[in-house]
């Protein structure tokens, strides 16, 4: 069976606040390499990618974001972002369910946003299933559109 998906792109960013309860982490490979899939496979309720999930030509850690609850020291989700081809691609955002709807997945969307940009990134992407009405109302909501 194959999945639908609907590409969306951003032309701005809408403003929100960013809580005080979290931190967002850069990418380093000898600390989250192994947490990322973890965290894919409880985000998204799915088995966790393999090892070599960062082996991809346009994979650039750089673009890759965690957030840590400062509270209680855990992680708490994740963003990848990348240039594909002279466009920003956001590949992956998942937050644990245990704290979706509080924002968060947004401020990991502001900073693969904010990334993007700094490298000279002006179209932005992002693909989604079709199903995931959720994610779908996320991005819309910060200003994403359906790529047509």
């Amino acid at each position: 069976m194959c999945e639908e998906f609907i590409r969306l792109h951003l032309s701005e960013l809408t403003n929100f606040d960013v809580s005080e309860n979290i931190v967002i982490i850069k990418y380093d490979s000898k600390i989250h390499h192994d947490l990322i899939p973890l965290l894919y496979s409880e985000g998204f309720n799915d088995n966790p990618w393999s090892n070599d999930w960062d082996n991809i030509k346009e994979f650039d850690s750089d673009g890759v974001f965690l957030l840590r609850d400062k509270n209680k020291d855990i992680y708490i989700g994740f963003a990848i972002s990348f240039n594909r081809d002279n466009y920003g691609y956001i590949s992956v955002v998942t937050i644990l369910p245990k704290y979706r709807n509080n924002g968060y997945a947004r401020i990991l969307l502001k900073q693969c946003v904010k990334y993007l940009k700094s490298i000279g990134i002006k179209e932005i992407i992002i693909d989604v299933k079709a199903d995931n009405i959720i994610a779908l109302n996320l991005y819309k909501k910060i200003g994403f559109k359906e790529y047509k």
